[in-house]
């Protein structure tokens, strides 16, 4: 993995097309074992979808961002129409007028965040998301489930 030093990478934008359906991180369950507590995630999409962002950021060129930069996140978090979006004309179906573009319904927004800048660090990609400086974030509905990721470097060392 390189390490960025180049200040032409404050100009660059990152771009990712994760598919899957976001999952978010929350509750955690307790397990006792011997004499140790185990945590396991409550919520069973949340490893699918920690596989597929790491997946998608490692398929492509990676730079690892050193502790001293700052990075601006923007997610626009795809989620799947529910069926009552849907109407049919003749048999053909389409997406009704009055349903929304913006989800306004679970999953919560910053659970979906939590789950996946987790993953953008175990992808190595940065070495902390504490560096995300700068989040900008939205839930849509979409007919391909996953997130749209853009990532910026604001200042380099």
């Amino acid at each position: 993995m390189a390490l960025i030093h180049n200040p032409q990478m404050e100009e660059t934008v990152m771009k990712y097309r994760v598919y899957g359906e976001p999952a978010p991180q929350g509750s955690k369950n307790a397990y006792v074992r011997g004499n140790r507590a185990i945590l396991v995630e409550s919520s069973t999409k949340v490893r699918p979808w920690r596989a597929a962002v790491i997946a998608e950021i490692q398929s492509k060129p990676i730079f690892q961002f050193t502790e001293s930069v700052g990075v601006m996140v923007t997610i626009t978090f795809h989620m799947k129409r529910p069926k009552s979006h849907y109407g049919t004309k003749k048999g053909i179906p389409y997406i009704k007028e009055t349903s929304p573009i913006h989800v306004k319904v679970r999953p919560d927004i910053d659970k979906l965040c939590r789950s996946t800048l987790d993953a953008i660090t175990d992808s190595g990609l940065w070495w902390d998301d504490s560096q995300v400086s700068v989040l900008h974030v939205q839930k849509i509905y979409d007919e391909q489930p996953g997130a749209s990721i853009e990532i910026k470097a604001l200042e380099m060392p």
